[in-house]
């Protein structure tokens, strides 16, 4: 038998910080998945004579909370910053995030459909990572 989540279940902060730097010399993901990746590579970079440095950093703010709708419960991530190159270039952020927690994938889907549609919301596949290197490269979005 499945419950429906009491608010004690909920994420109770509703806000959380995450500055991120990333430092590397080639888009490559770190890796939080597989931890000591980053200083392996790093080590490689500058054995092959290349100085990793920061292309940009993110400052965003994130309110995170667990939505419970029809046949799953979803985690709902609003983020709202900007993006910032090592030259200074800006963009801001606004974006949310849906991620399945339990249930039915079709069931979160149809509950993003609901949000896009009474909010306006546009969907955009890039992530800040992907929008990060854009800015750094100086190439339009």
């Amino acid at each position: 038998m499945r419950r429906t989540p009491r608010p004690a279940d909920l994420d109770p902060r509703p806000v959380r910080r995450h500055p991120r730097r990333l430092v590397r010399a080639t888009p490559v993901h770190l890796g939080a998945a597989q931890p000591g990746i980053g200083l392996e590579f790093l080590h490689r970079a500058r054995a092959d004579g290349v100085e990793p440095a920061v292309r940009f950093r993110t400052e965003v703010r994130r309110t995170v909370r667990r939505v419970a709708t029809r046949g799953a419960v979803v985690e709902v991530a609003y983020d709202v910053g900007r993006i910032v190159a090592a030259d200074g270039a800006q963009q801001r952020v606004h974006e949310i995030e849906f991620e399945l927690k339990s249930g039915s994938p079709l069931a979160m889907l149809a509950m993003a459909e609901r949000w896009r549609k009474r909010f306006g919301l546009i969907h955009d596949p890039r992530s800040k990572a992907e929008r990060g290197d854009r800015l750094a490269d100086g190439t339009p979005f």
